[in-house]
């Protein structure tokens, strides 16, 4: 687990994480990188000369400065991406039994609709909060020594799925074994359990059933249009 000082940019990750590996060849490593991501402020995320969607100016959260403040979560989520495809990209360079597990921790609600709700973590929920973006990466290496896992992440793409199988799959990916990993929670898993009822857990920690979280009509449309049956 890296930590940063100021100012705080997800690519600082990559850099830490380089020196590590590169002072120690001998052992087995793994990284948890805690990404800032998208979270607000969003003009706060990223570097100026990452800045592709303008204006992108740090306001307040008024609907007349929406588009401002889509800008900038757009060009946050862009960073994103550069940042995840660099750290591929330098596992891959190591010619190494390499794997990468990513995934948001939530989505966020940016004036989306007439509801006019803004960010995330409340009693009842919409599907911008609900519906994240996730990516597993193996190397060839990877592929080679551990063919069925690869395997079943490809069958496992479309499943459905919670962050609740993120720690299962993540220990699955490194062949752990123990009483808190549970295989039929893992991704990576041919008996993984596209029937577990999937919870959101609300800002009093507790897990709610989707249905049950306040979901109206207008987030059953948009979970229609991907194809999600919360």
């Amino acid at each position: 687990l890296i930590y940063m000082g100021h100012p705080r940019y997800d690519m600082q990750l990559l850099d830490t994480m380089k020196r590590i590996v590169e002072a120690d060849t001998e052992n087995d490593l793994l990284f948890i990188l805690h990404c800032y991501g998208s979270h607000f402020s969003y003009h706060q995320r990223y570097p100026r000369e990452a800045a592709y969607f303008l204006p992108d100016d740090d306001v307040a959260i008024e609907r007349q400065h929406k588009q401002k403040i889509w800008n900038a979560y757009d060009n946050s989520i862009r960073y994103t991406d550069t940042f995840l495809s660099s750290v591929i990209g330098y596992l891959a360079s190591l010619d190494a039994c390499s794997a990468l597990l990513y995934s948001a921790d939530h989505g966020e609600d940016m004036l989306d609709d007439d509801r006019e709700r803004f960010l995330h973590a409340s009693p009842t929920t919409t599907c911008w909060q609900l519906h994240v973006a996730s990516l597993a990466w193996f190397s060839d290496a990877y592929r080679r020594n551990f063919p069925a896992k690869a395997a079943a992440a490809g069958i496992n793409e479309t499943a459905p799925a919670t962050t609740h199988a993120l720690f299962h799959t993540m220990a699955d990916m490194a062949s752990i074994r123990g009483r808190f990993v549970d295989p039929t929670v893992s991704l990576v898993n041919p008996g993984y359990d596209r029937k577990r009822p999937r919870r959101y857990l609300n800002d009093h920690n507790e897990a709610v059933p989707f249905r049950k979280t306040g979901l109206e009509p207008e987030d059953m449309e948009v979970f229609a249009r991907f194809g999600i049956k919360p």
